[in-house]
């Protein structure tokens, strides 16, 4: 398996798991940021998923960003109310994309060398 396709899959799985998430969290407790950000954000990264295994730094970057704010946002409220789920699996999965994402930016900088 080439680096960026495991690049992509990590990011891909995180983004359709804050779908997943953000649409169970809106139906649950009616919450709307839930809705908003997992939904959006899922999508986005799932866009972005797409884009780094044809090679976008962009991309990359873009998934860097919505997984450490995602994930921060997860570990602010685990700290908060100690529940394990949904925090430490959506934790675990931000970091995996997380380092997808810093290896799809590396190697895109590599390619350009």
């Amino acid at each position: 398996m080439k680096k960026s396709t495991f690049c992509s899959l990590a990011v891909a799985l995180f983004g359709l798991a804050c779908v997943v998430g953000g649409a169970i969290g809106y139906l649950k407790a009616n919450s709307l940021p839930s809705l908003l950000v997992g939904c959006g954000g899922g999508f986005v990264l799932l866009f972005c998923a797409r884009k780094i295994k044809h090679g976008s730094r962009y991309a990359a970057l873009i998934a860097l960003f919505l997984t450490t704010a995602i994930g921060l946002r997860f570990l602010v409220s685990f700290i908060e109310t100690h529940k394990l789920v949904p925090h430490l699996p959506m934790m675990g999965l931000a970091l995996l994309a997380f380092f997808g994402a810093v290896q799809a930016a590396k190697l895109r900088k590599k390619a350009r060398a």
